[in-house]
């Protein structure tokens, strides 16, 4: 969401879904410490950083507090150790307040649809913007009184999550749509970090030197094919030449999937 308000009408993408968006970092920082219970939400969630953290020691082992991350018990810890060193904040406050995507709503200039529950343990509906979704008609925000965060699971047996056939219900007509967000011209960029490292491991997002986002194992496939001109690859809807599998992202973190 903050990547389309940052780049407005220069976005590379025809729209886009969040899922369960914090919002307001800060605000949402401060709801996990008021309740013991969500206090237990924060505490898988560092473990399930520590853990991401550690695939990715072998490129970040002289940025980060390795020490501290190890201790973490929240995701402020967390962010204090490996986030603030990593992309250079001064304090964990300053990197919130930076990566809140509220206030860049109202320069969102592609079809984005917004699910929130009411009930999220985790994303507290206190941080909704509801007018910066109301005034921009590019927005729709769907909230539910019950999901908790990322569950929405549905049916008996509570087998399948309902937001998945909701987003891809809302990508399919986007994709029809004769007002369809054209594409623009990709230019060539470059990579942070080495491509020798550990982030082939687990789902990765990448954010190139020109503000570009693509999966790592797409980068990878860049480079172990020596750009063979056999082999395509189709990213936010233009075609390059790579080698593996053809991959599809959505900017958010929300939506990342291989076609």
């Amino acid at each position: 969401v903050k990547y389309l308000g940052e780049d407005g009408e220069g976005t590379l993408l025809a729209g886009a879904a969040s899922i369960c968006s914090p919002w307001d970092l800060l605000v949402c920082d401060k709801f996990l410490k008021l309740k013991l219970i969500r206090r237990l939400y924060e505490r898988a969630l560092a473990v399930g950083l520590r853990a991401y953290a550690q695939l990715h020691q072998p490129t970040y082992y002289h940025l980060a507090d390795w020490e501290g991350i190890t201790k973490s018990r929240s995701v402020r810890d967390f962010d204090k150790s490996w986030t603030c060193l990593v992309s250079n904040y001064e304090t964990v406050d300053t990197y919130y307040r930076h990566a809140t995507s509220a206030g860049f709503l109202g320069n969102v200039a592609v079809p984005l649809v917004c699910i929130n529950a009411l009930d999220d343990p985790v994303c507290t509906k206190e941080a909704i913007p509801w007018d910066e979704c109301r005034v921009n008609k590019n927005i729709v925000l769907a909230t539910v009184a019950h999901g908790g965060h990322l569950a929405f699971f549905e049916g008996i047996t509570a087998s399948t999550l309902w937001w998945v056939g909701a987003v891809d219900e809302f990508l399919g007509v986007l994709h029809s749509s004769s007002f369809l967000h054209g594409p623009k011209k990709m230019y060539a960029v470059g990579l942070h970090s080495s491509l020798k490292s550990s982030d082939d491991k687990a789902p990765c997002v990448n954010v190139t030197e020109e503000r570009m986002v693509t999966t790592l194992e797409h980068m990878i496939a860049k480079h172990d094919s020596n750009e063979d001109p056999s082999n395509d690859h189709i990213v936010n809807g233009q075609r390059t030449q790579t080698g593996r599998e053809k991959v599809k992202v959505t900017v958010n973190g929300d939506i990342g999937q291989k076609v």
